[in-house]
């Protein structure tokens, strides 16, 4: 029968013979009724309780495809609960950040969708602390954009602006979160200025002092506690079981610092706080949690091979809906061997239907043409593809997941700039579109990605030969990676040389000589790491520094040996991200320790080498111990080196800080300092009074004043200025962004006025210890439009200033088409002296963003 379009085997994933498994499907219905059953027993709190249903089974096997079509079944079946959602689907990605955070939030997004009503101020608060005063939450933010874009979108899309008056009505009268149609309003909201009216109203004072003294990684641990004590009530009100399926579990499992063995710790905390739930998690592992959550032969269900006749089912249901008109099914006599080979693992009987289509002489095909094994099989299918085809998959293979046309081509672009043709690699636009018709790829979020078994074989099989090609590919990644981080964009800079690391990684499970280039790219990421965490106490960070650091001391240690000066440096490294794990400072003291009797035991006979090195520890640790100074000053008596210059310098800092050290003693051990410490309690005291006196005092000169002259506005702004100056950002922002609603109520719209109050508030949103580039570049488009629509002599700042400030936000958040925009509107207007980057500057700039975006 006639092809409606290309062959897309891909597309039969989802059908009904991949995800109707009735082993499944009867444990669900299992679980699900038993727990409705449950429900409507409980006579007390204590009756209540929560179900598990684990699924697991190797990459391909379809876990996906089974956990969507049970979610079908819990709307369509089960129907919703007085019109509202009885399910929520969530996904775990290998490369989000925050992942459990993006999830709670989540979670509690779809609580408000069902009742807006249900007090989580405590949590939402606690979460905006922790994460949405800090720019890292972009990443949750764009992950929640991709959520939304996919399977678990609920509204019609993000609205443009809220209606004051319906926040003013639901926030501040019936205490309740203004209806959000996708996850990302409430996210808005959420860092809006009305959300801070919710909360001083109704949180108390004190409860919002306790969570303000707490620090971000200690709020992250406590986020779950928060939501489950709000979200208790809702759930114990439920009549109907509450659904909640997690996807790819395998990949969160393997990332959180949190974990012990095979247990999360947190969310096995959430299980058991919340009633009336069933948990459908998927995985490649099955979770080894115990008795206690209910687990058994009968609620873990491994997703087995495709019988036979399911095999034959599938080819049938397949060439019904995709064969070509004159073109023949595969025969039966295929149909055995071909589950023999497979075992019905879908993504293989995808590969198997793909090198059928592929085959010219259908007519005597056995099943020698499909391979002795699975890897054999996805070998075929690899040769199958033309020899521009395989380069390009290659290539392919290396680069993140996400990639789009342009990502790819600028990448190989570099690559051709520095080798030329001597790779052989090709890429253009027929080949891409060719490749993007076969089943190795798929769509992710707006690019696209190659399937990991199909990904991780084309590594792993790639011959000797490769070596070059891969090394040519990593070497612009590369380039990329530092021509992203030259131009602000951290986050892009790491996910590059992860990828890059990654690549060498797998090609080394079956090839010899990829250590070098494992230890180059994988040593770059833990001060990348380092860099991103820049002291705001983000725990996810320093355990990916130390985990990448010891990465490479591991492979050092068996490539070089554990006492070579390589693999002492990594050490050395390895130890100082030590030092910043929390409960980790006896380990890192121990590799510190362990470095140190490497050099006293096995470089005795090198004492330059060996002094450099011990005082380059004292940059790690901050401090030298008392037994690293004896053994350098033993080392600098050595006849060989005790008339070097630079170990005269070493020698004279370590006399330095031996004087430092006692000057400390004698004060820290003082009388009178003892008693300023007491005196400082009662200045801090009396400091919070006074600084709250004033922030008052200015508050009510707001609220007083009807209407504003530009002078009035210059008085308060100095007056805001000078309150930070001596109070930091408390109550600032308040000040400010009281002021300039007061604005808008005088004049119903921006203007040369209320511009300089959003400047303000963005200068706010810059600052590096309370950073929120989100709420920055509003305000900045904002002054940008009220710009482009007044008389350029009404504003005290040229819009050349404008520009140059909302570019160099929208380049930091790393939205480089954004920023390229206003950096080339900057160039057509730049005037000498109107701002401070020349315009060789602007243009280099322009430059950079150009071979990134």
């Amino acid at each position: 029968m006639p092809k409606a379009k290309k062959l897309t085997v891909s597309e039969v994933k989802t059908s009904e013979i991949f995800t109707d498994r009735n082993e499944v499907q009867k444990a669900f219905r299992r679980q699900y009724e038993g727990l409705a059953e449950s429900i409507r027993d409980a006579q007390t709190d204590e009756d209540m309780e929560y179900r598990i249903l684990n699924i697991y089974g190797i990459s391909g096997i379809g876990k996906t495809s089974v956990l969507e079509r049970l979610r079908d079944i819990t709307e369509q079946e089960y129907g919703k609960m007085k019109d509202k959602k009885n399910c929520t689907f969530y996904s775990f990605e290998v490369r989000r950040d925050r992942e459990k955070e993006s999830f709670l939030f989540y979670l509690a997004y779809m609580i408000l969708k069902n009742d807006a009503r249900t007090d989580l101020s405590k949590f939402l608060y606690a979460y905006r602390k922790s994460l949405l005063e800090t720019d890292s939450t972009r990443m949750v933010i764009d992950d929640l954009k991709t959520m939304d874009r996919k399977k678990i979108s609920i509204g019609n899309g993000v609205l443009k602006t809220w209606i004051a008056a319906v926040i003013d009505v639901l926030s501040m009268i019936t205490k309740s979160i203004p209806m959000a149609n996708t996850v990302l309003e409430l996210a808005d909201w959420l860092i809006d200025g009305a959300s801070e009216k919710y909360f001083e109203k109704f949180l108390e004072k004190n409860v919002r002092s306790e969570i303000d003294g707490h620090a971000d990684n200690e709020l992250r641990k406590k986020l779950h506690q928060w939501l489950a004590d709000g979200a208790y009530a809702y759930f114990r009100e439920l009549r109907k079981p509450f659904v909640i399926f997690l996807d790819g579990f395998e990949k969160y499992e393997v990332r959180d610092p949190e974990l012990s063995g095979a247990e999360v710790i947190w969310l096995k905390e959430l299980i058991e706080s919340l009633p009336n739930i069933l948990w459908v998690i998927a995985g490649r592992e099955k979770l080894n949690w115990g008795d206690r959550y209910g687990l058994s032969e009968e609620t873990q269900i491994c997703l087995d091979d495709f019988s036979e006749s399911t095999v034959r089912e599938y080819f049938d249901l397949y060439w019904e809906k995709y064969g070509a008109q004159g073109s023949s099914k595969i025969p039966e006599h295929l149909i055995n061997p071909i589950w023999e080979l497979t075992r019905g693992v879908p993504i293989y009987l995808r590969l198997c239907l793909d090198n059928y289509e592929r085959y010219e002489d259908k007519e005597h095909i056995t099943i020698d043409a499909f391979g002795k094994d699975t890897t054999e099989l996805l070998v075929r299918f690899f040769d199958n593809y033309s020899e521009d085809q395989k380069s390009a998959m290659l290539f392919l293979c290396c680069i993140p997941d996400g990639w789009t046309q342009n990502n790819a081509f600028v990448i190989y672009d570099m690559m051709k700039s520095e080798t030329g043709d001597r790779t052989g690699i090709r890429l253009d636009l027929g080949v891409l579109n060719s490749l993007l018709k076969t089943v190795a790829f798929e769509e992710y979020g707006s690019g696209y990605r190659i399937h990991s078994v199909i990904r991780e074989s084309v590594l792993k099989n790639a011959g000797d030969f490769i070596k070059e090609r891969l090394d040519a590919i990593t070497r612009a990644m590369k380039e990329y990676a530092d021509l992203c981080g030259e131009s602000g964009m951290l986050n892009r800079q790491i996910l590059y040389y992860e990828e890059a690391s990654r690549c060498w990684q797998i090609w080394g499970e079956t090839h010899e000589g990829w250590e070098e280039e494992f230890v180059e790219y994988k040593g770059k990421l833990p001060a990348l790491y380092f860099s991103r965490f820049n002291g705001q106490f983000d725990q996810d960070d320093i355990h990916k520094a130390a985990g990448s650091a010891a990465d490479v001391v591991r492979i050092l240690e068996e490539k070089n040996g554990a006492s070579a000066w390589s693999t002492l440096e990594k050490k050395n490294d390895f130890a100082f991200y030590m030092s910043f794990e929390e409960g980790a400072e006896q380990r890192s003291a121990d590799l510190f320790r362990d470095c140190f009797e490497r050099v006293k035991n096995d470089h005795s006979e090198e004492p330059l080498e060996s002094i450099r090195f011990l005082y380059d520890m004292r940059d790690k640790t901050g401090d030298w111990d008392d037994y690293v100074v004896d053994y350098m000053l033993e080392l600098a008596r050595t006849e060989s080196i005790c008339n070097d210059p630079e170990v005269g310098v070493i020698l004279s800092e370590i006399d330095e800080w031996n004087r430092y050290n006692e000057e400390v003693d004698k004060y820290l051990n003082n009388q009178d300092y003892l008693n300023s410490l007491d005196e400082l309690q009662s200045d801090y005291e009396y400091y919070e009074e006074e600084m709250y006196r004033e922030y008052k005092d200015i508050c009510k000169e707001l609220a007083e004043t009807e209407e504003f002259s530009k002078q009035q506005v210059d008085e308060i702004l100095d007056k805001a200025e000078q309150f930070m100056i001596r109070n930091g950002l408390n109550y600032t922002g308040d000040i400010l962004s009281g002021l300039y609603k007061k604005l808008i109520e005088q004049f119903g719209r921006d203007n040369e006025i209320t511009v300089k109050v959003l400047d303000s508030l963005a200068i706010i949103e810059e600052l590096p210890f309370a950073k929120n580039l989100k709420k920055a570049i509003e305000y900045r488009t904002r002054i940008y439009e009220t710009y482009k629509v007044g008389n350029p002599g009404d504003f005290d700042q040229p819009l050349q200033y404008v520009l140059l400030r909302l570019a160099e936000d929208e380049q930091e958040a790393e939205n480089p088409e954004n920023a390229l925009k206003y950096y080339k509107e900057l160039r057509d207007i730049y005037k000498p002296g109107t701002v401070e980057p020349s315009l060789d500057e602007v243009n280099d700039r322009i430059s950079k963003l150009e071979k990134i975006r």
